[in-house]
């Protein structure tokens, strides 16, 4: 039996993490899970309104929402760059650069390629 080396579960993880196509079932993934909840929130939303009550339940679903399409969006952008020739990973590690280990989509977005303005940034 053949034992993996280190330089190939090196090589492995920079091949999935530098594959356009991970990124993106990474963000379908997070939109069908943020789709997963819109349904109760909607409900929550319309039987809130509609009984007077508080808005509480429906509001607790708003930040999950959020956060997954936040995290797909990013996914997004990093199979952009991928696409663009840029590299996630290298050497068995994920790039340090700030542009891609923040969760800041405008600096992700100028990293991918796209060309952001000052009404951007407001």
């Amino acid at each position: 039996m053949r034992v993996a080396t280190g330089s190939f579960w090196r090589e492995s993880f920079d091949s999935t993490e530098n594959a356009e196509v991970a990124w993106n079932f990474k963000a379908t993934a997070l939109i069908d899970a943020a789709e997963e909840l819109s349904g109760p929130f909607r409900s929550a939303s319309k039987q809130a309104f509609r009984a007077d009550e508080s808005v509480a339940k429906a509001a607790s679903y708003l930040g999950p929402i959020l956060l997954l399409r936040g995290a797909a969006i990013e996914c997004l952008l990093k199979a952009v760059a991928l696409a663009g020739e840029r590299v996630l990973a290298n050497q068995g590690r994920l790039i340090r650069s700030r542009d891609v280990t923040t969760h800041d989509l405008l600096a992700l977005a100028e990293w991918a390629g796209f060309v952001t303005t000052a009404e951007d940034r407001k």
